[in-house]
């Protein structure tokens, strides 16, 4: 017993313990179940070690969990060593054939340095804020760099200090393919004002909840998913503040998986341009934007392109008065059938091309509308 006083009186004021310990029914029963595991009578040492890992956590202002595809990087890696053997084992026919397998080798390099070291621009600019754990199979504690060398660890966690007063998520996850999972459990992101190309080219990642974002304080979301492919579900909510955003430009640009997109929480207020928003998201069939602001937008280029699974869209809630470019906009909406743009003020529109192509669409558009003369005529429905 006196040990684990001792222990108790080493490790934090006694006082603290003891409010901490009056709590010890509603922890069990709550939240905190799951880091006991499910025991029904808990130790004073559980406590102690649950209580050691609150204020250990409570330095660092972001902590998230990461899981990789742990087969996908073995791929990578045995099809590197078989280039590698065949170069250094003149396995090759000729000069050409060679230098074919030298450019091969250097790309499949590139790939597995993009996906094990994660966001290399964001991992620069706070790597010494930085620290990486992982458990290996002794379960000893690992750190960093030697994650960045093995391809077989499967989760990861990533935990960054309190001086690190993080403003900018820039590629912070760009590149990782192998990126299967991140569950964020303390993500602080009040003072970040860019979050361009974050998720870029995940390529494996199905699901994202940022519900606990705070983007309040964001300018730039250019290509922030763009090249998820796999991307089945994204979860935001209200704190996913955008009236400071000036560049939504890319967002989802090739989401080729994605069905739905509940935007209606989006303030895009201050966003000049939409260009490629939505391209190539092939199998988007809903997306609410019916409280997108568009009053300084001059150019939708592409922003549907290739949204071959779309049926319907409302457009009700764009004002268009410094609309200029429309190029692409509906371009391979293939199961489009009906557009009503009747409420667009086309007056200072200067390019179309395209914009209908290879979409079966009516256009719905006011009498006197600009553009009628740039679409074909059995192609309109006017209404007053």
């Amino acid at each position: 017993m006196n040990s684990i006083l001792n222990n108790i009186k080493s490790t934090f004021n006694l006082k603290e313990l003891f409010s901490f310990l009056e709590k010890k029914r509603e922890l069990e029963l709550l939240k905190y179940n799951k880091f006991f595991k499910n025991k029904i009578d808990l130790t004073i040492n559980d406590y102690i070690s649950f209580f050691k890992k609150q204020k250990f956590e409570a330095n660092y202002n972001f902590i998230i969990n990461l899981k990789f595809d742990v087969d996908y990087l073995k791929t990578l890696k045995n099809e590197y060593m078989e280039i590698k053997n065949k170069i250094e084992n003149e396995n090759y026919e000729n000069e050409e054939n060679k230098n074919k397998l030298i450019k091969n080798l250097n790309y499949i390099g590139q790939e597995l340095k993009r996906n094990r070291f994660i966001g290399l621009p964001f991992f620069n600019i706070y790597r010494k804020f930085i620290k990486i754990f992982y458990d290996d199979k002794q379960g000893e504690t690992k750190a960093f760099y030697n994650f960045f060398d093995n391809e077989t660890i499967p989760e990861i966690k990533i935990l960054i200090d309190k001086d690190g007063n993080i403003n900018d998520c820039f590629s912070m996850f760009a590149e990782c393919q192998s990126l299967k999972e991140i569950k964020f459990v303390k993500f602080n992101t009040k003072y970040v004002t860019s979050m361009r190309h974050m998720f870029y080219n995940c390529s494996h990642l199905r699901n994202l909840d940022l519900s606990n974002f705070d983007t309040s304080n964001v300018t730039t979301m250019f290509g922030m998913f763009k090249k998820c492919y796999l991307l089945e579900s994204l979860k935001i909510s209200e704190n996913f503040v955008t009236s400071k955003v000036e560049d939504m430009q890319y967002l989802f640009e090739d989401c080729n998986n994605i069905t739905t997109l509940d935007l209606h929480y989006l303030d895009t207020s201050n966003i000049d341009n939409f260009s490629y928003m939505f391209n190539q998201c092939k199998k988007l069939q809903n997306v609410d934007i019916s409280k997108f602001n568009t009053e300084k937008v001059f150019e939708f280029h592409a922003m549907f392109q290739g949204c071959e699974s779309l049926t319907n869209i409302n457009l009700s809630s764009f004002k268009t008065n410094n609309l200029k470019s429309i190029t692409y906009m509906f371009l391979d909406c293939k199961n489009l059938y009906e557009i009503d743009l009747s409420n667009f003020n086309f007056d200072k529109l200067e390019e179309v091309e395209k914009c209908f192509t290879n979409c079966p669409a009516k256009i719905k558009l006011k009498k006197n509308s600009k553009l009628a003369n740039f679409i074909a005529a059995d192609k309109i429905i006017y209404v007053d």
